[in-house]
């Protein structure tokens, strides 16, 4: 029993640990975007939302995930002004030259 409860808490402070990692990572490349401009493109806020890919624009997060490996889950952005939603999902490319293409639905037409 205290070894199941040990173990527990030592895994919730390693997820927690590496949840708020996450958040002030990506809170920190934000606001360095912001610094540079105070208006973020769709390409750039994709750019940020896919931070942790091991493909991708931010050296400083390469390592989290492996490259070749699946994608646990997806990541997607949706403009509202341009009415477009892009998806990324499936697994990372093994470099960034075979970096996975984005899914990109243009919901114009639906309106």
């Amino acid at each position: 029993m205290w070894s199941y409860s040990i173990t527990a808490f030592i895994m919730s402070k390693m997820v927690e640990s590496d949840s708020r990692w996450r958040y002030d990572t990506l809170y920190g490349l934000m606001k360095q975007s912001f610094q540079q401009t105070p208006h973020i493109s769709f390409h750039t806020a994709r750019q940020l939302i896919d931070f942790l890919n091991p493909n991708g624009e931010y050296p400083e997060t390469h390592g989290y995930y492996a490259p070749g490996t699946p994608m646990e889950g997806h990541v997607a952005i949706m403009s509202n002004d341009e009415l477009v939603i892009e998806g990324l999902f499936g697994y990372y490319g093994s470099s960034r030259e075979e970096r996975n293409p984005w899914v990109r639905l243009n919901l114009q037409a639906f309106q």
